[in-house]
Protein backbone atom coordinates (compact mmCIF):
# COMPACT_ATOMS: atom_id res chain seq x y z
CA UNK A 1 0.00 0.00 0.00
CA UNK A 2 0.46 3.46 -0.50
CA UNK A 3 1.20 6.13 2.12
CA UNK A 4 1.70 10.03 0.18
CA UNK A 5 3.34 12.65 1.74
CA UNK A 6 1.71 16.32 1.71
CA UNK A 7 3.98 18.90 2.38
CA UNK A 8 2.11 22.15 2.96
CA UNK A 9 3.62 25.97 3.78
CA UNK A 10 0.63 28.47 4.32
CA UNK A 11 -0.90 26.35 1.25
CA UNK A 12 -4.07 24.82 2.63
CA UNK A 13 -6.24 25.37 -0.27
CA UNK A 14 -3.57 24.12 -2.32
CA UNK A 15 -3.52 21.05 -0.04
CA UNK A 16 -7.16 20.49 0.02
CA UNK A 17 -7.06 20.11 -4.21
CA UNK A 18 -3.64 17.89 -3.76
CA UNK A 19 -5.35 15.84 -1.35
CA UNK A 20 -8.82 15.74 -2.68
CA UNK A 21 -7.02 14.37 -6.13
CA UNK A 22 -5.36 11.69 -4.02
CA UNK A 23 -8.12 10.72 -2.08
CA UNK A 24 -9.75 8.39 -4.81
CA UNK A 25 -6.85 6.55 -5.17
CA UNK A 26 -7.49 2.30 -4.84
CA UNK A 27 -3.53 1.99 -3.75
CA UNK A 28 -3.61 4.78 -1.35
CA UNK A 29 -3.94 4.07 2.47
CA UNK A 30 -2.80 6.67 4.57
CA UNK A 31 -2.07 10.46 3.89
CA UNK A 32 0.41 11.96 5.81
CA UNK A 33 -0.28 16.02 5.45
CA UNK A 34 3.30 17.86 7.24
CA UNK A 35 2.40 20.95 7.85
CA UNK A 36 5.87 22.76 7.53
CA UNK A 37 5.15 25.42 9.84
CA UNK A 38 3.84 26.64 13.37
CA UNK A 39 0.72 24.97 14.69
CA UNK A 40 -2.35 26.44 13.04
CA UNK A 41 -5.96 25.79 12.40
CA UNK A 42 -5.59 26.55 8.74
CA UNK A 43 -6.15 22.50 7.87
CA UNK A 44 -8.86 21.78 9.58
CA UNK A 45 -10.44 22.42 5.98
CA UNK A 46 -9.30 18.88 4.76
CA UNK A 47 -11.79 16.58 5.40
CA UNK A 48 -11.64 12.70 4.56
CA UNK A 49 -14.82 11.17 6.34
CA UNK A 50 -16.31 9.17 3.74
CA UNK A 51 -13.01 8.15 2.59
CA UNK A 52 -10.78 4.66 3.27
CA UNK A 53 -8.13 6.51 3.33
CA UNK A 54 -6.40 7.41 6.78
CA UNK A 55 -5.28 11.36 7.39
CA UNK A 56 -2.81 12.36 9.45
CA UNK A 57 -2.09 16.17 10.12
CA UNK A 58 1.50 16.39 11.18
CA UNK A 59 3.27 19.70 12.10
CA UNK A 60 6.91 20.55 12.19
CA UNK A 61 6.41 23.85 14.38
CA UNK A 62 8.92 25.42 11.71
CA UNK A 63 9.90 25.82 8.54
CA UNK A 64 12.38 22.91 7.96
CA UNK A 65 12.36 23.74 4.22
CA UNK A 66 11.68 20.80 1.33
CA UNK A 67 14.51 17.93 2.44
CA UNK A 68 13.72 18.04 6.05
CA UNK A 69 10.29 18.21 5.96
CA UNK A 70 9.54 15.33 3.97
CA UNK A 71 11.74 13.66 5.87
CA UNK A 72 9.42 14.49 9.04
CA UNK A 73 6.98 12.92 7.23
CA UNK A 74 8.69 9.66 6.57
CA UNK A 75 9.71 9.23 9.69
CA UNK A 76 6.05 9.88 11.05
CA UNK A 77 5.42 6.39 8.79
CA UNK A 78 8.08 4.44 10.39
CA UNK A 79 7.79 5.70 14.06
CA UNK A 80 4.09 4.83 14.19
CA UNK A 81 4.42 1.67 12.13
CA UNK A 82 1.92 2.75 9.45
CA UNK A 83 1.70 0.24 6.96
CA UNK A 84 3.37 1.45 3.37
CA UNK A 85 5.22 -0.59 0.72
CA UNK A 86 5.31 2.64 -1.14
CA UNK A 87 5.77 6.54 -0.37
CA UNK A 88 4.66 8.80 -2.38
CA UNK A 89 6.01 12.32 -2.08
CA UNK A 90 4.07 15.16 -3.61
CA UNK A 91 4.06 18.82 -3.31
CA UNK A 92 0.77 20.79 -1.97
CA UNK A 93 0.40 22.53 -5.40
CA UNK A 94 0.16 19.04 -7.45
CA UNK A 95 -3.36 17.87 -8.87
CA UNK A 96 -3.64 14.14 -9.85
CA UNK A 97 -6.30 13.47 -12.51
CA UNK A 98 -8.64 11.08 -12.14
CA UNK A 99 -7.38 8.82 -15.54
CA UNK A 100 -4.10 9.00 -13.09
CA UNK A 101 -3.66 5.09 -11.98
CA UNK A 102 -0.20 4.50 -9.43
CA UNK A 103 -0.94 0.35 -10.84
CA UNK A 104 1.86 1.21 -13.91
CA UNK A 105 4.29 2.92 -11.72
CA UNK A 106 4.24 -0.39 -9.19
CA UNK A 107 4.60 -2.99 -12.14
CA UNK A 108 7.64 -0.75 -13.53
CA UNK A 109 9.48 -0.38 -9.92
CA UNK A 110 8.19 -3.99 -9.32
CA UNK A 111 9.90 -5.70 -13.20
CA UNK A 112 13.18 -3.71 -12.93
CA UNK A 113 15.43 -4.00 -9.81
CA UNK A 114 17.13 -0.49 -11.59
CA UNK A 115 13.99 1.56 -11.01
CA UNK A 116 14.61 3.45 -7.86
CA UNK A 117 12.44 6.41 -7.61
CA UNK A 118 9.45 7.02 -10.28
CA UNK A 119 8.20 10.23 -11.88
CA UNK A 120 5.39 10.17 -14.34
CA UNK A 121 5.37 13.38 -16.49
CA UNK A 122 4.84 16.74 -14.61
CA UNK A 123 2.68 19.39 -16.00
CA UNK A 124 2.56 23.05 -15.34
CA UNK A 125 -1.15 24.23 -14.77
CA UNK A 126 -0.77 27.30 -16.37
CA UNK A 127 1.75 26.93 -19.42
CA UNK A 128 0.40 23.28 -20.22
CA UNK A 129 4.65 22.79 -20.46
CA UNK A 130 6.34 19.55 -19.33
CA UNK A 131 8.59 20.18 -16.14
CA UNK A 132 11.49 17.81 -16.62
CA UNK A 133 12.63 15.40 -16.35
CA UNK A 134 16.30 17.01 -16.39
CA UNK A 135 20.25 15.86 -17.86
CA UNK A 136 23.07 15.44 -15.85
CA UNK A 137 24.54 19.23 -15.05
CA UNK A 138 28.38 20.01 -15.59
CA UNK A 139 29.52 23.14 -14.23
CA UNK A 140 31.89 24.22 -17.17
CA UNK A 141 28.91 23.14 -19.80
CA UNK A 142 26.16 25.65 -17.80
CA UNK A 143 28.67 27.62 -17.83
CA UNK A 144 29.23 27.83 -21.81
CA UNK A 145 25.78 27.90 -21.94
CA UNK A 146 25.56 30.81 -20.12
CA UNK A 147 28.08 32.60 -22.27
CA UNK A 148 26.51 30.96 -25.20
CA UNK A 149 22.60 31.28 -24.92
CA UNK A 150 22.38 29.13 -28.49
CA UNK A 151 23.56 26.14 -26.53
CA UNK A 152 21.23 26.86 -23.22
CA UNK A 153 18.11 27.01 -26.00
CA UNK A 154 19.58 23.99 -27.97
CA UNK A 155 19.80 21.81 -24.79
CA UNK A 156 16.15 22.67 -24.17
CA UNK A 157 14.70 21.45 -27.60
CA UNK A 158 17.02 18.80 -27.60
CA UNK A 159 15.31 17.68 -23.61
CA UNK A 160 11.81 18.31 -25.03
CA UNK A 161 12.77 15.62 -27.91
CA UNK A 162 14.41 13.22 -25.79
CA UNK A 163 12.36 12.94 -23.13
CA UNK A 164 9.42 11.69 -25.45
CA UNK A 165 9.27 8.16 -24.16
CA UNK A 166 9.76 6.68 -20.69
CA UNK A 167 13.61 5.90 -19.84
CA UNK A 168 15.90 5.90 -17.27
CA UNK A 169 17.11 9.71 -16.64
CA UNK A 170 19.25 11.29 -14.50
CA UNK A 171 16.75 13.20 -12.41
CA UNK A 172 13.19 14.37 -12.47
CA UNK A 173 11.36 17.28 -10.28
CA UNK A 174 10.68 16.83 -6.64
CA UNK A 175 7.07 17.80 -6.84
CA UNK A 176 5.83 14.26 -7.09
CA UNK A 177 8.46 11.08 -6.59
CA UNK A 178 7.22 7.76 -6.29
CA UNK A 179 9.10 5.19 -4.16
CA UNK A 180 10.02 1.85 -1.67
CA UNK A 181 9.72 2.57 1.18
CA UNK A 182 12.41 -0.23 2.10
CA UNK A 183 14.86 2.01 -0.76
CA UNK A 184 14.35 5.31 0.39
CA UNK A 185 15.45 4.04 3.98
CA UNK A 186 18.59 2.63 2.42
CA UNK A 187 19.44 5.59 0.72
CA UNK A 188 19.41 7.38 4.43
CA UNK A 189 16.21 9.75 2.93
CA UNK A 190 16.91 12.98 2.23
CA UNK A 191 19.91 14.88 2.71
CA UNK A 192 18.61 16.96 5.73
CA UNK A 193 21.82 19.84 4.68
CA UNK A 194 20.05 21.34 2.47
CA UNK A 195 16.86 23.79 2.97
CA UNK A 196 15.60 24.04 -0.33
CA UNK A 197 17.33 23.11 -4.33
CA UNK A 198 18.90 20.52 -5.29
CA UNK A 199 17.48 17.38 -3.55
CA UNK A 200 16.98 15.38 -6.69
CA UNK A 201 20.66 15.47 -7.97
CA UNK A 202 21.68 14.56 -4.36
CA UNK A 203 18.88 11.74 -4.64
CA UNK A 204 20.51 10.27 -7.68
CA UNK A 205 23.91 10.25 -6.88
CA UNK A 206 22.90 8.66 -3.36
CA UNK A 207 20.55 5.98 -5.76
CA UNK A 208 23.99 4.96 -7.06
CA UNK A 209 25.02 4.12 -4.16
CA UNK A 210 22.46 1.19 -4.24
CA UNK A 211 22.69 0.77 -7.86
CA UNK A 212 19.24 2.54 -8.59
CA UNK A 213 18.10 5.27 -10.86
CA UNK A 214 15.48 7.32 -11.57
CA UNK A 215 13.14 6.69 -13.74
CA UNK A 216 10.43 8.92 -15.91
CA UNK A 217 7.09 7.20 -16.64
CA UNK A 218 6.22 9.32 -19.71
CA UNK A 219 2.40 7.49 -19.99
CA UNK A 220 0.96 8.67 -16.87
CA UNK A 221 0.64 12.35 -16.04
CA UNK A 222 0.24 14.77 -13.10
CA UNK A 223 -0.22 18.58 -12.90
CA UNK A 224 1.74 21.42 -11.15
CA UNK A 225 0.51 24.75 -10.09
CA UNK A 226 4.53 25.26 -10.15
CA UNK A 227 5.25 28.47 -7.49
CA UNK A 228 2.07 27.86 -5.56
CA UNK A 229 4.07 27.90 -1.84
CA UNK A 230 6.75 29.67 -3.62
CA UNK A 231 4.68 32.63 -3.79
CA UNK A 232 4.94 32.97 0.21
CA UNK A 233 8.54 33.76 0.18
CA UNK A 234 10.69 36.15 -1.21
CA UNK A 235 12.35 35.18 -4.87
CA UNK A 236 15.35 36.88 -3.97
CA UNK A 237 15.84 34.67 -0.79
CA UNK A 238 14.27 31.71 -2.45
CA UNK A 239 17.49 31.70 -4.85
CA UNK A 240 19.66 32.05 -2.40
CA UNK A 241 18.49 28.96 -1.11
CA UNK A 242 18.77 27.25 -4.46
CA UNK A 243 22.50 28.61 -5.37
CA UNK A 244 23.24 27.43 -1.46
CA UNK A 245 22.02 23.94 -2.16
CA UNK A 246 23.79 23.33 -5.44
CA UNK A 247 26.78 24.29 -3.87
CA UNK A 248 26.42 21.44 -1.24
CA UNK A 249 25.21 18.98 -4.39
CA UNK A 250 28.69 19.68 -6.16
CA UNK A 251 30.82 20.22 -3.27
CA UNK A 252 29.99 17.05 -1.46
CA UNK A 253 28.40 15.01 -3.95
CA UNK A 254 30.13 15.79 -7.31
CA UNK A 255 33.57 16.29 -5.60
CA UNK A 256 33.63 19.53 -7.90
CA UNK A 257 35.02 22.81 -6.26
CA UNK A 258 34.58 25.22 -9.21
CA UNK A 259 32.20 27.24 -6.93
CA UNK A 260 33.22 30.74 -8.48
CA UNK A 261 32.47 29.84 -11.89
CA UNK A 262 29.21 27.81 -10.87
CA UNK A 263 28.06 30.75 -8.69
CA UNK A 264 28.58 33.17 -12.08
CA UNK A 265 27.01 30.68 -14.14
CA UNK A 266 24.05 30.19 -11.55
CA UNK A 267 22.99 33.64 -11.57
CA UNK A 268 23.25 34.14 -15.86
CA UNK A 269 21.14 30.93 -16.11
CA UNK A 270 18.51 32.10 -13.17
CA UNK A 271 18.49 35.14 -15.46
CA UNK A 272 17.62 32.97 -18.47
CA UNK A 273 15.36 30.82 -17.25
CA UNK A 274 13.01 33.46 -15.75
CA UNK A 275 12.91 35.63 -18.98
CA UNK A 276 9.69 36.00 -20.68
CA UNK A 277 11.10 35.16 -24.30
Amino acid sequence: MISAIVLNYKTPKATLKCVESLKNKPNISNIIVVNNDTEDDSLNIIDLKNSDIVLHIIHTGENLGYARGNNFGVKFILNNNIEASHILIANSDIIVPVEFSFTPLIKAISSDSRIGIISPKIIELNSNKSQGPYLKEFILFSFLESVFPILFFARKIFSKYYFKKSKFVYRTMGSFLFVELEVFKKINFFDSNTFLGSEEDILSEKLKLVNKKFYYYNDQFVFHDHGYSRKKIDSKLIDDYFLKSKIYYFRNYRKNVNIKMLVITYKIKNFLNNYKW
